[in-house]
């Protein structure tokens, strides 16, 4: 097992030796593919960071939203840990819109909100 070790690296050693453009040429491109790699990875985080900043700025910083919660479970999101924020809206209907630019649809979507929404939620 010893003697097939050492064949080996002779072997490779020898070549290595010889071929040394090759094995610099090798050794470059190594080099170049793993800094691309790298680049096209850290392009990819820093995209994904830049569109949560996005929409964060463009639509709050929450998370979920939940419809139809009765009044008596709200206590299990005001006691939640993990909840930072919460704010409670009620939808109160439509009303129409004048100078409305889509002719199909001139209405408003009327809701009442806490006045800390506006802190949860960019409008």
């Amino acid at each position: 097992m010893r003697s097939r070790r050492n064949v080996l690296k002779k072997c490779c050693s020898r070549s290595l030796k010889e071929n040394q453009k090759r094995t610099a040429v090798t050794i470059v491109g190594i080099i170049l593919a793993t800094a691309l790699i790298t680049a096209v990875a850290c392009l990819v985080v820093s995209f994904r960071a830049s569109m949560i900043a996005y929409e964060r700025q463009q639509n709050g910083d929450f998370h979920y939203e939940f419809q139809g919660v009765a009044q008596e479970n709200l206590k299990y999101f005001q006691n939640n840990q993990y909840i930072e924020k919460y704010a409670l809206t009620e939808k109160i209907g439509y009303a129409m819109l004048e100078g409305s630019q889509n002719p199909d649809k001139p209405y408003l979507d009327i809701a009442a909100m806490e006045e800390c929404r506006k802190t949860v939620r960019r409008l």
